[in-house]
């Protein structure tokens, strides 16, 4: 569910979008932690208090040479990953099977708000029956 206590991490290269995100998921209580290039996005979720979720433009990526999701795999195996790009990006990228839901950008934020919220929630039942 998403609310107070949920960290959200919205990883991409455009500042509009993440301010966009920031927004969207700051109205619902949620905190949200930002990251422009790909060592914030692994800073951020190496860190004291790391995201609940990820949201990430794979995009992010392209200029480091080692690839993004495999990082953080490595470190947080169980971080879920919304992969957000454009149309066809998204689908081809070599991690996206490591991804817990893929979205198109320009789709709904609506739409992202509830998969996000559904990942989160069955996150929460499958530790809550463990």
């Amino acid at each position: 569910m998403l609310g107070p206590g949920i960290t959200i991490c919205v990883a991409d290269p455009n500042p509009r979008v993440r301010e966009l995100l920031r927004r969207e998921f700051s109205s619902l209580g949620c905190m949200v932690e930002m990251a422009g290039a790909a060592q914030e996005v692994v800073d951020k979720c190496l860190s004291a208090h790391p995201p609940d979720l990820l949201v990430l433009d794979p995009e992010i990526s392209r200029a480091d040479s080692s690839p993004i999701l495999s990082r953080i795999s490595m470190f947080m195996p169980g971080l879920p990953v919304v992969l957000h790009a454009f149309p066809g990006e998204a689908l081809n990228h070599p991690a996206a099977h490591k991804a817990a839901a893929i979205l198109e950008k320009g789709e709904s934020t609506h739409r992202l708000r509830d998969v996000v919220s559904r990942i989160l929630n069955e996150r929460s039942a499958a530790s809550g029956a463990s």
